[in-house]
């Protein structure tokens, strides 16, 4: 395409844009793991490091996502199967979702 010195045509915008959690930028108390499990993409999951509170973080920049308007989240997890997990989604700081489980021992 550039040796004739045309430009490619742009790509549109995506209507779904895929991030995993492998792909967050940011773990605080929480790790990589890799799983036998061929439900997880990659085969990679994120666990929690330790007891406590687990966080990971992304700055949603894609090129072809739109710049602004309405979105819709899915957001999927492998829960606690003992104990009190809690799930929460925050959008530029302020929260959108909280799931809280508790499971009997």
């Amino acid at each position: 395409m550039l040796d004739d010195k045309r430009l490619p045509a742009p790509v549109g915008l995506r209507k779904k844009v895929r991030i995993e959690a492998e792909n967050f930028q940011a773990f605080e108390n929480c790790e990589l793991e890799t799983r036998n499990d061929r439900n997880a993409s990659h085969r990679l999951s994120v666990r929690q490091s330790k007891v406590g509170t687990g966080r990971i973080r992304i700055s949603f920049d894609q090129p072809y996502a739109a710049d602004n308007g309405i979105c819709d989240v899915e957001v999927r997890y492998f829960d606690d199967k003992k104990g009190r997990s809690e799930l929460k989604l925050y959008v530029n700081g302020v929260q959108q979702l909280s799931l809280i489980h508790i499971s009997e021992p």
